[in-house]
């Protein structure tokens, strides 16, 4: 079996316990949570930070949740916010907890840097690279 989206972004062979994808197919009305949620987040300004932890059995939602906040906020995120989707179980335990969120985070600093960065100082590190 398969589990190929359509074209209209459900998922052929979703079971009932599958986690969502997309509004398509949200049966429990997680959307409309998730938009809130988004929505709360995005309140919080520049000046703000927050931890927000989501809890349930097995089985809950968790997963469909978050997918469907990635979406929500992904329509409205603001220039330099960055959604970090941190899983240190799945990992297989080769990383620590710790490495498993500094390493994209470093990631996005890098990048951001890079990107401030004039074109003639990375010209400079470049040639020093050689």
């Amino acid at each position: 079996m398969t589990d190929e989206p359509r074209e209209d972004g459900t998922r052929i062979n979703a079971g009932l316990d599958a986690a969502v994808h997309c509004q398509a197919e949200d049966r429990y009305g997680f959307t409309h949570v998730a938009k809130q949620l988004a929505l709360a987040i995005e309140g919080l300004g520049r000046d703000g930070s927050a931890v927000i932890g989501i809890e349930g059995a097995w089985g809950s939602g968790k997963t469909s949740l978050l997918n469907l906040l990635r979406l929500a906020l992904g329509a409205e995120l603001h220039e330099r916010t960055f959604v970090l989707s941190v899983s240190p179980w799945l990992d297989g335990g080769s990383m620590s907890p710790v490495e498993s969120l500094l390493l994209p985070v470093a990631a996005i600093i890098a990048e951001e840097e890079k990107k401030r960065m004039p074109a003639s100082a990375l010209r400079r590190l470049k040639r020093k690279k050689c």
